[in-house]
């Protein structure tokens, strides 16, 4: 699927698809197929991901992006499987997250934030290190979002 989504589309779908994921309510197809593109096409919607527990429970958006995932094909994952890694670097689980990132890597070997995860993994960076950019950039990147929500994902800048 390659649709036509600009990024305050997405963030629109994600904010939705997540409430009513709160409130046990499926997302549609076309909804996890928009993410999906979305996530994987956009380094801003992407970062969004990152930044959701600034928002909501740490549980709730690995519980979030373990739904978005099983509901995506194999081959497209590999945003989801890198993002839940990040989470489980900023939990301590270090081991898990290097299992998410291989997944990520079979997917998409030069998926760059998959890199990026696993030089935070050699630097021995901890959790709070994590968190501590997530919340100084999550605001950053809505705002981001919100001064450039015509953008058409995908398109040249």
């Amino acid at each position: 699927m390659t649709p036509t989504l600009t990024r305050g589309e997405a963030l629109d779908i994600i904010n939705e698809a997540l409430e009513n994921f709160v409130n046990d309510i499926p997302s549609s197809d076309f909804d996890i197929e928009a993410i999906t593109y979305a996530v994987n096409s956009d380094l801003q919607i992407r970062d969004y991901f990152l930044g959701l527990p600034a928002d909501f429970s740490m549980a709730v958006c690995i519980d979030f992006v373990n739904y978005l995932t099983r509901m995506t094909n194999n081959n497209e994952c590999y945003a989801y499987d890198t993002i839940s890694a990040m989470y489980q670097i900023e939990q301590g689980n270090t081991e898990f997250a290097k299992s998410l990132l291989n997944m990520a890597e079979v997917s998409n070997p030069n998926y760059n934030l998959t890199k990026l995860a696993k030089r935070v993994i050699s630097a021995g960076w901890d959790g709070s290190t994590l968190r501590a950019m997530r919340e100084d950039l999550h605001h950053k990147v809505v705002q981001g979002i919100s001064e450039e929500s015509d953008y058409v994902i995908g398109s040249e800048a």
